[in-house]
C-alpha cells in the first residue's frame, strides 16, 4: 500500500471513531491551525490526562494500554501573536496517527499522520508538523493537549503541555511571568484590512519614529547593536504588502517616555489593491503595582483613510492625536 493511500486511510478512520458524527471544518480562524492536518469540530478524543508530575512541566507518560503519546518537542514554548511556522514534533507509542488541540480554546482538534519509526526507541514513531497561530488567541499559558490514534479510530490517553502566549500588545510575557514587569508605555497603530499603513510619531525632540526609516527613537551608528530598552516600533507591518497575520505596528517605551508632547500620524504609504482601511490608535500606560500591574488603554483614536490618499513616503500622512506624557 502507497504512502499516500495509508495517509488517507488513517485519516477517514480517526475522522469517523473519533469526530462521533460531528463534520469535518476548514479549521479557519482557530487558534492553532496545523499545516497540512485535517479539522474534526468538537473535543479530543481519549481519556484525560494524567496530573501533572511533582515539580514537573509536562503530564507524566500515560501507563494505560492503548495509544500513547511518549515525547513532546518544542523549539520554545512561547508564542508570539500570529507566529507562523512554528515547529512541533514528539513520538508516539501504537498510534497510527496524532490529535491536537488547545484544551481551553478553540472549537475543535486537529489529525496528522504519524512518521517515520525511531531507532533510539523500538516501537515508537516520530510525528512532526508546522502549526501557524491565531493573532488574537488570548495571553498567558494555556494547555496544549496531545493524543494517539491508531488505525481503527481507538484514541488513547491524551498528554499535555503548556504554552506561553504572548499578548498582542507587547507586555514582555508579563501575562505568563507577572514578576516581569510590562513596558511603561505602548503606542499601538491597528487596522482591519491588508493595506500598507504605517505609524508616525513625533517625539518631543522633533525625531519622526517610523517603522521604514527610523525605527527607534534615538540614531544608530552603522553596525551598532540597538539597546533592546530603547524606544522602538516593532515591526513594519504589511511592508511591501506582505501579510503579516497582524495588521498592527507598536511604539514600545520599556522605560517612562521621556516628558513632553508626542504627535502621532497614521500613514497611508500604499493601498495593496485595497480601495480603503480603518484603523485605531490605541495608547496603553502601565496600571497598578507589580507584579499585579498591566498595560491598560489610555487613549483611543479611530479613524479611515483612503486609497487616493497614499504617499508613498512622500509626507506623514494623517494627524490622528497628541499624547502627553
Amino acid at each position: 500500500m502507497s504512502a499516500r493511500r495509508r495517509t488517507v486511510l488513517v485519516f477517514a478512520a480517526a475522522a469517523a471513531a473519533a469526530c462521533e458524527g460531528q463534520p469535518a471544518a476548514s479549521g479557519i480562524g482557530e487558534p492553532i491551525q496545523v499545516v497540512g492536518g485535517q479539522f474534526i469540530a468538537g473535543n479530543l478524543p481519549g481519556a484525560p490526562p494524567p496530573p501533572m508530575p511533582d515539580g514537573g512541566d509536562d503530564a507524566g507518560t500515560p501507563s494505560s494500554p492503548g495509544p500513547s503519546i511518549t515525547a513532546m518537542n518544542f523549539s520554545s514554548i512561547d508564542v508570539l501573536p500570529a507566529q507562523a511556522g512554528k515547529s512541533v514534533s514528539g513520538r508516539t507509542s501504537g498510534a497510527a496517527a496524532v490529535g491536537v488541540r488547545f484544551a481551553d480554546m478553540g472549537t475543535g482538534y486537529w489529525i496528522v499522520p504519524v512518521a517515520e519509526p525511531e531507532p533510539q526507541f523500538p516501537g515508537e514513531n516520530n510525528f512532526r508538523f508546522s502549526a501557524n497561530f491565531d493573532a488574537d488567541d488570548p495571553p498567558g499559558f494555556h494547555s496544549l493537549r496531545f493524543v494517539g490514534i491508531d488505525g481503527s479510530g481507538k484514541a488513547g490517553v491524551q498528554a499535555e503541555t503548556f504554552l506561553c502566549v504572548a499578548g498582542r500588545i507587547p507586555d514582555n510575557f508579563h501575562s505568563c511571568v507577572p514578576a516581569t514587569p510590562p513596558p511603561s508605555a505602548v503606542i499601538s497603530l491597528r487596522w482591519d484590512t491588508n493595506f500598507d499603513l504605517d505609524l508616525h510619531v513625533f517625539s518631543p525632540t522633533g525625531v519622526d519614529i517610523n517603522p521604514k526609516s527610523h525605527p527607534f527613537a534615538d540614531a544608530l551608528e552603522a553596525g551598532a547593536v540597538p539597546d533592546p530598552k530603547a524606544p522602538h516600533i516593532d515591526r513594519d507591518s504589511l511592508g511591501s504588502c506582505v501579510p503579516d497575520g497582524l495588521r498592527q505596528e507598536d511604539l514600545v517605551f520599556q522605560d517612562p517616555p521621556p516628558a513632553g508632547a508626542y504627535d502621532i500620524y497614521a500613514d497611508p504609504f500604499a493601498a495593496c489593491g485595497q480601495a480603503s482601511v480603518r484603523f485605531q490608535l490605541t495608547i496603553y500606560k502601565v496600571a497598578g503595582t507589580c507584579p499585579g500591574c498591566a498595560l491598560e488603554p489610555a487613549v483611543t483614536q479611530r479613524g479611515e483613510l483612503l486609497a487616493s490618499q497614499v504617499t508613498g513616503g512622500s509626507s506623514i500622512g494623517l494627524f490622528v492625536t497628541e499624547i502627553r506624557f
